[in-house]
């Protein structure tokens, strides 16, 4: 587990949201912290130059007409003795002089009121100009008109100060604004930016395992807050991930146990049945009588029943550490089903139902398939079909539900019956490991509730599902489909014949010529039973209770086949095979067959693996190890 974040859901969308909001603080907070000051300052420079200068010059502007009409009132009270007395010299001496002293005075006309000019006394054009103010007002006493005084006045100098004072301060804004930029900016880099971004940086850190990476030192500001979470984070997902470090390990550590334990126990138990099947298979072949023949018979079904239980157990465990392996055979779907059926013709006929099988005529007579574990699932379904089928019958159907291609098709498998059914409540836990319709400890059907199970998991890993229909007290119908590739009849006729006759061409050649079989095993009675078996075969035996006997004994006699037994003291049959292949030629080319109560599939590589030939699991059936060292001889003598 290399990280935490690696693994759970929640914990890697958080780690995404917090890597990419970080990542894009410094873009975000740069420019909007940039546009709001320049925003500020576009505002600020428009209210100055379209606002308030305006506004400013208007102000300005009525000012000064204020001021000039007091101006004018005062000059026109001054005239008016002048006026009266005909002093014409001395009004104009006036107004030159009050000219003069205001130099923005650009006009300064007097007239009669019946308009003649009295100054100047030449009239002057006017000077177009933007900024001009003027006023006039006539000058009376005593209710007799003397004169009218007008005077146009120039602010355009006043005017134009004010609108540089207000360019002054609109430059002055602006650099002021620039100024608060870069001072932000920089205080933006290094109070937020900077630990933004090496927040970023840890997140990306911690994403990929590393716990260590640098973050901003803790502070009492929102950053602040936000680090101390970030190592409350980080800290507890630490936490997290070494306790589910030492979950995972503790868990491997119980799987490997548990798979020692139901090896050696696979091992324990199917040694001693070693003793039994064997046995009540022999005693069988001789001539007893009914009584005896009875109770042997109950003692091998005993033995049976036992060693399937113990199948089972293995077969989850395969399935639960994903070690189950499916093979891919030619299967005769016909033959296959009349085979299953005639396993339990006795067993019908017993309690007094019948058995039959339909199988569709448009069913290919070939597919590739695993037909062990479609004889395990048939077998099991039409097995609990008799079991819970006291009247009427058991049927096994077969027929082609869908051919989606001339090299595909897909095959429907029902057992039917009228036995007892199953409730509806009852359906929906059926497939569950160790459960029973029935739980009662006095219960009329024994079981160890594991076979639906498995026959459930083998149709799911075979590319189906297995499904019930059933009603209580009106019996129950199994049903599945199964995708396979088609075989080529003529093809796969002729192979059958062709191992036909090897295999009758072997077994003749062997019960032609017995032959030399030395048996290695530690347990007295395995090399007893085996010579038994042996012997029935008409084969010569040698037994060895180590694995350097064995070796002394191969180097001074040669044996045409080797039973070893994997599990022994000292050296085991494994090592012992190794010895023997680095030995003389003799030793090198003579098959070895391994024993063992552990049939994992890994304990069978590991015999292939070290130099055998083949595999027997124990306990030992005469038929299996009759039809293996058949095999083997006969490859044995071509050679």
């Amino acid at each position: 587990m290399r990280s935490l974040l690696s693994d759970p859901p929640l914990l890697t969308s958080a780690k995404a949201a917090i890597s990419s909001a970080l990542a894009g603080v410094r873009f975000k907070l740069r420019s909007r912290f940039v546009a709001l000051l320049a925003s500020m300052m576009c505002i600020c420079v428009l209210g100055l130059s379209y606002i308030w200068e305006p506004r400013l010059t208007r102000e300005m502007t009525a000012s000064q007409v204020r001021n000039l009409d007091q101006n004018v009132e005062i000059l026109s009270d001054a005239l008016i003795p002048f006026l009266l007395q005909n002093q014409i010299g001395a009004v104009f001496e006036t107004l030159s002089s009050m000219q003069r002293r205001y130099g923005n005075w650009e006009t300064v006309v007097l007239t009669t009121p019946d308009g003649t000019r009295l100054y100047p006394l030449s009239e002057a054009d006017p000077v177009v100009k933007p900024d001009i103010i003027q006023t006039s007002r006539t000058i009376a006493f005593e209710g007799k008109e003397l004169a009218v005084l007008s005077v146009r006045v120039d602010i355009s100098d006043d005017l134009g100060q004010i609108r540089r004072q207000v360019r002054y301060l609109t430059v002055l804004i602006a650099v002021f604004f620039l100024g608060a930029l870069l001072v932000v900016g920089v205080l933006l880099e290094r109070w937020i930016v900077k630990r933004a971004a090496l927040l970023a940086s840890a997140a990306q850190q911690l994403a990929r395992g590393n716990y260590q990476a640098k973050i901003p030192p803790s502070s009492n500001d929102e950053i602040g807050d936000l680090t101390n979470s970030f190592s409350t984070m980080r800290a507890t997902i630490k936490e997290n991930e070494q306790s589910l470090i030492a979950s995972r390990d503790e868990a491997q550590a119980a799987a490997e146990a548990k798979s020692r334990f139901l090896a050696t126990m696979s091992h324990e138990i199917r040694t001693p049945l070693n003793g039994v099947i064997p046995i009540a298979e022999l005693l069988l072949e001789q001539k007893l009588p009914k009584e005896q023949a009875q109770l042997i018979e109950t003692i091998q079904e005993s033995g049976k029943a036992l060693k399937a239980i113990i199948d089972d157990i293995l077969d989850i465990t395969k399935m639960d550490e994903g070690k189950f392996v499916l093979h891919n055979d030619e299967i005769s779907v016909g033959s296959l089903a009349q085979n299953v059926v005639g396993i339990f013709h006795v067993a019908a006929q017993n309690k007094g139902i019948s058995l039959d099988l339909s199988v569709d005529a448009a069913c290919p007579k070939a597919v590739m398939g695993d037909a062990n574990r479609l004889r395990q699932i048939l077998i099991n379904l039409v097995g609990n079909a008799i079991k819970f089928t006291a009247e009427g019958g058991v049927t096994l159907s077969v027929t082609t539900a869908a051919k989606t291609s001339p090299l595909n098709c897909s095959i429907c498998f029902e057992v039917s019956d009228t036995g007892i059914g199953i409730s509806e409540q009852d359906q929906t836990q059926v497939f569950e490991r160790f459960v029973q319709v029935d739980n009662r400890s006095n219960r009329e059907f024994q079981g160890t509730g594991l076979g639906l199970s498995i026959c459930n998991m083998l149709v799911a890993e075979m590319g189906g599902e297995l499904s019930v229909d059933s009603r209580e007290g009106e019996g129950s119908r199994f049903y599945f489909s199964l995708p396979f590739d088609t075989v080529d009849i003529e093809c796969e006729t002729q192979a059958d014949v062709e191992r036909a006759r090897e295999v009758g061409s072997s077994q003749h050649q062997i019960s032609a010529k017995p032959s030399s079989v030395l048996v290695v095993d530690d347990s007295k009675t395995n090399l007893k039973i085996a010579k038994v078996i042996l012997r029935s075969l008409n084969h010569q035996v040698t037994t060895a209770e180590s694995g350097e006997i064995a070796i002394d004994l191969m180097q001074i006699k040669q044996f045409d086949l080797v039973l070893m037994d994997v599990n022994m003291p000292g050296i085991d049959g494994l090592e012992t095979t190794r010895r023997i292949r680095k030995g003389p030629l003799q030793m090198v080319q003579t098959p070895i067959i391994g024993l063992s109560a552990s049939a994992f599939a890994e304990d069978i590589e590991k015999c292939l693996d070290a130099g055998m030939n083949g595999f027997l699991a124990k306990p030992l059936s005469k038929t299996d190890l009759a039809a293996t060292l058949s095999k083997h001889l006969a490859q044995a003598c071509h050679v």
